[in-house]
């Protein structure tokens, strides 16, 4: 019987002083997952393209990260996601867009995905079972680049050309949680569906008048996908009033600006009088016509001061 007491006694004092140990050990850092900003931000940045993978609904889906070589410890950044046009790439897009040299004297980064083989174009409308789920690839590619490289989630864009404008027009309807901000650049909105944001978010639009993939006046008999429609949709959505402000913005381009809208929101227009269907200012050059404007350059100044926080 005594005995039987010391050895209960003996197993309590064990679980006793294992529970003081426990309590007292550090607790180990959770493996795996996304690193948090802080520790990123702590950490030198690594410069130039970082290339990425993410397996989303079963497929790899790639994107390049640039990374400006100004960037610095400690600094969080802007981020600007441009989407290519139909048939495209995001090493195509770097290129082809100026975006990434830009970043470099601008400080921000850039971020080029691409959309899924074989079309590689962006579903404009909500995907079919099976298809390429292009919302989850762009949420979890925000997520990516926030576990690599420093950066101000307040303050995270889109733009994109073409069938990428769509694609920048639809990431401002579905994922205004997370975007400041979209500047589609002769966008194809006819497939879009209806938009209905959980937050305003800014829009730039640029588009000739002379485009004839995706018509500045939409396409007949009703104008469906249409800049004029386009633009009043986001005035609704927006709260803007009153008229535009208007004035030169550069040779044969108008710009059109509403100011007069809620959360510190904006809504404005770069109309490119005999512009056709391109990124004005691109490499390579458009050879049907001369672009009087840098289309880089509209977009970064008009997404530049926006963020999620008015």
């Amino acid at each position: 019987m005594l005995l039987r007491t010391r050895n209960i006694l003996l197993s309590l004092a064990a679980l006793l002083v294992g529970a003081a140990l426990m309590a007292a050990a550090p607790a180990k850092a959770p493996t795996g997952g996304v690193k948090p900003r802080q520790g990123i931000c702590a950490e030198k940045p690594r410069h130039g393209n970082l290339y990425v993978q993410l397996p989303i609904a079963g497929v790899g889906r790639t994107a390049v990260i640039h990374v400006p070589k100004t960037a610095r410890t400690g600094q969080s950044l802007p981020v600007v996601l441009a989407f290519h046009g139909s048939h495209g790439t995001g090493d195509f897009m770097a290129s082809y867009s100026g975006l990434s040299a830009l970043s470099d004297t601008q400080n921000f980064v850039a971020v080029f995905p691409s959309a899924a083989r074989p079309a590689r174009r962006w579903v404009l409308s909500n995907e079919d079972n099976g298809g390429p789920a292009d919302i989850q690839f762009v949420e979890q590619l925000i997520d990516k680049v926030e576990s690599m490289t420093c950066v101000n989630a307040e303050r995270v864009y889109a733009t994109g050309v073409s069938n990428g404008g769509g694609m920048a027009a639809r990431v401002g309807c579905e994922l205004s949680t997370r975007i400041a901000a979209i500047a589609p650049v002769a966008g194809g909105y006819s497939l879009l569906d209806a938009c209905r944001p959980e937050h305003r978010v800014s829009v730039l639009e640029i588009h000739g008048t002379a485009d004839k993939v995706v018509p500045y006046r939409g396409k007949p008999p009703d104008g469906r996908g249409g800049v004029p429609g386009f633009l009043a949709l986001w005035r609704h959505i927006d709260g803007c009033t009153g008229k535009p402000a208007q004035r030169r913005y550069g040779p044969a381009t108008e710009q059109y600006t509403w100011f007069s809208c809620a959360d510190g929101t904006q809504v404005e227009h770069l109309k490119i009088y005999g512009g056709g269907h391109a990124w004005p200012g691109a490499n390579p050059a458009d050879t049907a016509w001369t672009a009087p404007i840098s289309a880089a350059s509209a977009v970064w100044s008009f997404l530049r001061g926006r963020s999620l926080t008015p």
